[in-house]
């Protein structure tokens, strides 16, 4: 375990140190807003940091975001907004402003955040959000009044139309004096992005801080996260230790073992286009179906695969994919092939396309979303999604059009991969498969990793080989264990 730590370590701190040694840019570390947005503060530096309480991302970026805040002079005013991508989450939104309107909310952020992301708490039903809260001393009747209340509903739905504003499609995301925006998926990394933020800060404050002071800054807090890898690996140790030398009944449940997850069948939709006409044509998307069908079989998946589908084929296919999915059966969708985020939705494009501009790609495009709710009619215990689809087709309307793909909502039970961070553009690759794909293949002939140790080997070997240029990354809600290879 401590060679997998040394090892993962070494590929954090020379991508990292890679990064940092090039200049911030416009456009890849951050982005300038069409029109500028109106500041809560006037006589101050604002920096908002958009989250959500369910966001794995935004709970990880958490030490890294505090280390930053510590640093900063008086001249700099710090607030949160939530954000809710789907209906579902709102009670989230509202949580925030209630406790905020009591005046507990900087108190309660970080224990929140915890039990969601280490306790496996929901907090979206009204009597789980009580009941929890109670246990944290928190007046049941005055949160409720204060959760119902008018006000703080419509400063949730404030919240939304506020992130709207800054055309916000992923979490966490940082805006700076209502003009820039970034974050650890449009700078690559979370050290790239606090070193965005400091170019940022000092850009808006006319300071003359130089590129080799903002190097010397991330490197510090390079060190200051491997410090933090190395403290949580501690921890996790000591856990183990304490958790093996107890009788079974006494140890936590937070701690115990995830059960395996109860499945039937394992059926998969596989696609891969690649003879695009209207954008450009692809080298390796159907070589990469092949390879995925061929290692997804291998472990027990019931695969149907699609080869240079137009979207009548991949309609057709997703309602057969769906149909086939049994409540104890689990679904895995993977695509290769163009795609492409409009309005802060992903759509996958097919082949033989009838699409000159981005405005026609809703109509003439797979809506991800669609994949997903077809997935999720099933009420399955564990539904895949696995997207090398962040290529950029329309290189024309690169100005009109955001980058890479936008972060889906996993929904309770499903795991979400993309091949890049989202906001990134992923590589085809120069061999018979993309970077992606073929870590991919090779990860899951392992035996005995479930699932989230796929991915991030997936992620390690990439990193590594796009020398940090590309970084993988999943949006989870599993519960339990899952094992390609047992």
């Amino acid at each position: 375990m401590k060679l997998l730590l040394r090892l993962l370590l070494l590929v954090m701190m020379g991508s990292a140190f890679a990064q940092i040694s090039q200049n911030v840019k416009e456009g890849e570390d951050y982005r300038v807003l069409a029109s500028s947005q109106p500041l809560f503060t006037k006589d101050k530096i604002e920096v908002i940091e958009f989250f959500w309480y369910g966001c794995p991302h935004c709970y990880d970026f958490q030490p890294e975001l505090k280390s930053w805040l510590n640093r900063q002079n008086k001249d700099i005013v710090y607030k949160k907004i939530p954000i809710a991508f789907r209906e579902q989450f709102f009670p989230h939104s509202q949580i925030f402003y209630a406790l905020e309107s009591m005046g507990i909310g900087d108190t309660l952020t970080d224990r929140i955040m915890f039990a969601v992301h280490r306790e496996n708490k929901r907090l979206l039903d009204e009597s789980e959000i009580l009941e929890w809260l109670s246990a944290q001393g928190v007046d049941r009747n005055k949160f409720l009044a204060a959760y119902r209340s008018s006000s703080v509903l419509a400063k949730a739905r404030a919240a939304n139309q506020i992130g709207n504003s800054y055309r916000i499609d992923g979490i966490p995301t940082i805006a700076i004096q209502g003009k820039y925006i970034t974050s650890p998926s449009i700078a690559g990394s979370k050290i790239k992005a606090i070193n965005t933020m400091d170019f940022l800060v000092d850009l808006v404050g006319n300071s003359n801080k130089s590129q080799t002071q903002y190097a010397a800054n991330s490197s510090k807090l390079l060190q200051a996260e491997v410090e933090e890898v190395k403290k949580r690996q501690a921890e996790l140790e000591q856990q183990l230790r304490l958790a093996q030398n107890q009788p079974q009944a006494n140890v936590p449940q937070a701690n115990q073992t995830p059960p395996l997850i109860n499945q039937g069948r394992r059926v998969a939709l596989v696609i891969g286009n690649a003879s695009y006409s209207s954008v450009p044509k692809l080298i390796n998307p159907t070589n990469d179906a092949r390879e995925v069908t061929r290692a997804l079989q291998a472990t027990g998946f019931e695969v149907i695969r699609l080869e240079n589908a137009d979207l009548r084929q991949m309609q057709d296919a997703v309602r057969s994919f769906g149909s086939k999915l049994g409540k104890n059966d689990v679904g895995l969708f993977y695509f290769s092939g163009h795609g492409v985020q409009v309005k802060g939705k992903n759509y996958l494009i097919p082949v033989r396309e009838n699409i000159k501009q981005s405005f026609e790609v809703p109509s003439g495009a797979i809506d991800a979303d669609l994949v997903l709710a077809t997935m999720e009619n099933a009420k399955n215990n564990l539904n895949i999604m696995i997207l090398d689809a962040c290529r950029s087709p329309f290189p024309g309307e690169a100005r009109s059009l955001s980058r890479g793909l936008a972060t889906l909502d996993a929904a309770k039970g499903t795991l979400i991969a993309y091949a890049t961070a989202p906001g990134k553009e992923a590589l085809d690759g120069q061999g018979s498969n993309s970077p992606y794909t073929k870590h991919l293949v090779r990860a899951l002939q392992q035996k005995g990793l479930p699932i989230e140790q796929v991915f991030k080997q997936v992620r390690i070997a990439v990193v590594e080989e796009t020398k940090g240029n590309q970084v993988p990354w999943e949006n989870s809600s599993i519960m339990g264990d899952f094992y390609f290879r047992k």
